[in-house]
C-alpha cells in the first residue's frame, strides 16, 4: 500500500503551477449545508479571534493518474476544499468592488473612517484570488467538481464576478444549487462579521492570511482507490472517528476489486441511498442500524459496522445495496422530517396520521417491525400503525418509562409475525403489557405532571380533533397554553394549598389550546385578563379564539362567574383521563390458544413469556 500523509496549510494546498485537483465523476454532489458551513464557520472565526491554528481534519487523494492527467482524483475532502473556494472566492468578489466602488452603500460603515481599507482590499483580493486560481495561468483553476456541479461552480465561484450585496440578492431558494447557497451564506457572513466595521477590510485581509497560514489540512496522498479503502480501514482502526457509514461505503467499494463498472454502479446507488436518506429524521447510520434489527438480528450501534462487514465477506455487496434502497423509500416515508402532527392535510385515524404521530414524538422502537411487516407482510401495516401510536403515547410519553420496556414488546410482535399468528393476535401482544392498561393510563393522566410541552400539545391536539372532527383542523401554529401561567407573579387569587406549585402549573387540567399570535398576547397573564381573549371569535369578536376547548372556558366563566381555581383544574384533567383511552385504544389480547404451526400460544402469560 503506497500512503504519503504531510500536514499542509491552505497556502500549501492551493499552490503550484501544475496542481489541480478533481472530483471523479463517481463522487456525488456537493452536499454541504447551512449546519455545516455555520460549524465551519464559527470554528475559524473563533479560531482567528484567537490566532490560533486550526486542524481541519484530513483529506485523501488518489494519485494513479497523476502522470497521465495531471489531476490529484480526491477520494476524501471535496467538502471542505470546495467550501474553502466558496469562501475565498466571496472575499475576493467583495474586496475588489470594494475598491472600485469605496463609496457604495454596503459600504457605509467603513466610509473614509480608515485609510488603509482600500489598500488592505486590494491584498485581499490577491490573497483569495490566489487560493482559487494559479496568479500565473488565469485558466489554471485548482479545483474541478463532478460533471454535474462543475459548470455552476466554474461560473458563478470560480470566475470573479459581482458580490451579491443587498438581501434581496442573498435570498435563498429550494430549487438552488448547493453551491449558489454557500456563496449567499459565507456573503452574509463576510458582510455581517467582518464589513460592519470602520476598519472592514483591515480585518478581513488579517482573516485571509489566517486562513492561508493558521489553518492546516493532513494531506494523505495514496497510490490507488484501494489503498484509499485499506486506509479508511485502518485509520478507524487506529481511533480516527469515522461515521458507520462512511465505514461501510468504504467497504462497499473495496469489494468491487477495482471493477471500474462495478465501482460507478456501486457509487451510484451508495449516494443515491445517501441522498435519499437526506429527508429522513433518522442519519444513514441509524437507518442501516434500524435495517439490521429488522432483517438480520439485533445488534447496537456498536456492532453494527463488524457485522456489515461480516455479512459482506459472504456475499455481494451490491445486492445489499439493493436490499436497503428497496426498503428506505417506506423508512423515509414513515420518518421524513416534514411530517408532523398536527396537521391540516392529515385525516384523524389514517395510516400517515399515525404515522405523523410517532415521527413526531419522536419515538424509533417501532420502525425495525415495520421495515420487517413492509416486505414481508405488509396487509398488516395499517392495522398496526393506530394500536403502535398509541401503545407508545401511553408507556413513553404519558407512562415515562425507558425505550427498553417497547422494544422488547415490538420484539416480541415480531416473533408472533414469524411465526404466523393471525392479525388478532399479533395486535393483542400490546394490550398484554400491564402498565398500558386503560386504569393506569388513566390515573398518570390525571395526576402526572406534563412538563414536556410537546407532549401535553399533542395530548390536547388529538383530543380537540377526536371531539371536533375534521371541520376543525390544526396546524403546527397552535400553541399550548398554560391558564394557570407559569409565572408565579400571576397568581394573585390562585391558593397551592395541598399541593406543590408545579402539580397545579403542569396538570393537564390546567392547559388549552390557543393560536399563536393570542398566545403571544396573553402570556403571563392573570386569568381575568385572559379569558376576554379565550372568548369565541365571530363577527363580534374577532380577535377572539375559534378553539371549542378554549372558549368553553370563556363561556363558563361568562354565565356563571366562574373562577380558574383548583376544582376546575381538577374537574378538566378528570375528563380529559376518562377520555383518553378510548383515543389512544388498544386492540383486546386474544384469548389462549394453540396456533397450528408448533402449538405455540399466541398470548402472553402474567411472567412475559410466551
Amino acid at each position: 500500500m503506497q500512503i504519503q500523509s504531510e500536514p499542509q496549510k491552505l497556502e500549501s494546498i492551493f499552490h503550484g503551477v501544475t496542481t489541480r485537483y478533481a472530483v471523479p465523476h463517481y463522487q456525488r454532489d456537493y452536499s454541504w449545508n447551512q449546519d455545516q458551513w455555520a460549524e465551519l464557520w464559527n470554528d475559524i472565526t473563533t479560531a482567528f479571534r484567537g490566532n490560533m491554528e486550526y486542524f481541519l481534519g484530513s483529506i485523501v487523494l488518489n494519485t494513479e493518474n497523476l502522470e497521465t492527467q495531471g489531476v490529484y482524483e480526491i477520494v476524501d475532502g471535496q467538502q471542505r476544499l470546495t467550501t474553502f473556494t466558496i469562501l475565498f472566492s466571496v472575499v475576493r468578489d467583495l474586496a475588489l468592488h470594494y475598491s472600485q466602488n469605496p463609496s457604495d452603500s454596503a459600504y457605509v460603515a467603513m466610509a473614509l473612517n480608515h485609510q488603509e481599507n482600500k489598500a488592505k482590499a486590494n491584498r485581499a483580493v490577491a490573497k483569495a484570488n490566489q487560493l482559487v486560481v494559479h496568479y500565473s495561468e488565469p485558466d489554471n483553476y485548482f479545483l474541478r467538481l463532478n460533471d454535474k456541479d462543475h459548470q455552476t461552480f466554474h461560473e458563478k465561484i470560480q470566475k470573479e464576478g459581482l458580490p451579491l450585496l443587498s438581501k434581496e440578492e442573498r435570498q435563498t431558494y429550494k430549487a438552488e444549487s448547493r453551491l449558489t447557497k454557500g456563496k449567499k451564506f459565507f456573503t452574509r457572513k463576510v458582510l455581517d462579521d467582518f464589513l460592519n466595521d470602520d476598519q472592514g477590510f483591515v480585518q478581513l485581509e488579517r482573516f485571509v492570511t489566517f486562513c492561508m497560514t493558521k489553518l492546516v489540512l493532513l494531506r494523505i496522498a495514496v497510490g490507488s482507490d484501494n489503498d484509499a479503502y485499506l486506509l479508511f480501514e485502518t485509520l478507524n482502526d487506529r481511533g480516527l472517528d469515522l461515521s458507520i457509514s462512511d465505514l461501510v461505503k468504504n467497504r462497499l467499494l473495496l469489494g468491487c476489486d477495482g471493477n471500474e463498472e462495478t465501482k460507478k454502479r456501486v457509487l451510484g446507488k451508495w449516494n443515491e441511498l445517501i441522498t435519499r436518506l437526506g429527508k429522513s429524521r433518522f442519519l444513514p447510520q441509524d437507518y442501516l442500524r434500524f435495517y439490521w434489527n429488522a432483517f438480520e438480528g439485533k445488534c447496537t450501534k456498536k456492532e453494527l459496522y463488524r457485522l456489515i462487514r461480516e455479512k459482506l465477506a459472504s456475499m455481494n455487496g451490491e445486492q445489499l445495496l439493493d436490499a436497503w434502497l428497496e426498503s428506505s423509500e417506506f423508512f423515509c416515508e414513515i420518518t421524513d422530517n416534514s411530517l408532523r402532527f398536527p396537521h391540516s392535510a392529515l385525516r384523524l385515524g389514517s395510516t400517515r396520521c399515525s404515522y405523523a404521530e410517532l415521527n413526531t414524538l419522536g419515538y424509533s422502537v417501532y420502525i425495525p417491525l415495520f421495515l420487517y411487516l413492509r416486505r414481508h407482510r405488509r396487509s398488516l401495516l395499517d392495522k398496526i400503525t393506530g394500536p403502535s401510536a398509541s401503545y407508545l403515547f401511553r408507556i413513553i410519553t404519558v407512562g415515562s418509562f425507558s425505550a427498553g420496556r417497547p422494544e422488547s414488546r415490538f420484539e416480541k410482535i415480531q416473533e408472533a409475525v414469524k411465526r404466523g399468528d393471525s392479525d388478532e393476535a399479533v395486535l393483542g401482544i400490546f394490550a398484554l403489557d400491564p402498565e398500558a392498561a386503560d386504569d393506569k393510563f388513566q390515573e398518570r393522566i390525571r395526576t402526572q405532571r406534563f412538563e414536556d410541552n410537546k407532549a401535553a400539545r399533542h395530548f390536547l391536539s388529538k383530543w380537540h380533533l377526536n371531539e371536533c372532527g375534521e371541520g376543525h383542523p390544526l396546524n403546527q401554529d397552535v400553541q399550548l397554553e398554560h391558564v394557570l401561567p407559569q409565572k408565579e407573579d400571576a397568581w394573585s387569587s390562585f391558593s397551592v394549598a395541598g399541593r406543590a406549585r408545579e402539580d397545579w402549573v403542569y396538570c393537564i387540567g390546567n392547559m388549552t389550546l390557543l393560536e399563536q399570535g393570542l398566545n403571544k398576547s396573553v402570556q403571563a397573564s392573570d386569568f381575568a385578563t385572559k379569558v376576554i381573549r379565550y372568548r369565541q371569535r365571530d363577527s363580534q369578536n374577532p380577535n377572539g379564539s375559534s378553539l371549542p376547548m378554549t372558549y368553553r372556558i370563556a363561556a363558563a366563566h361568562d354565565h356563571s362567574g366562574r373562577i380558574w381555581d383548583q376544582a376546575w383544574i381538577t374537574e378538566r384533567a378528570e375528563t380529559f383521563a376518562a377520555g383518553a383511552a378510548a383515543i389512544w385504544p388498544l386492540p383486546p389480547a386474544v384469548p389462549a390458544t394453540c396456533e397450528s404451526q408448533g402449538g405455540v400460544s399466541s398470548v402472553e402469560s402474567e411472567d412475559g413469556m410466551f
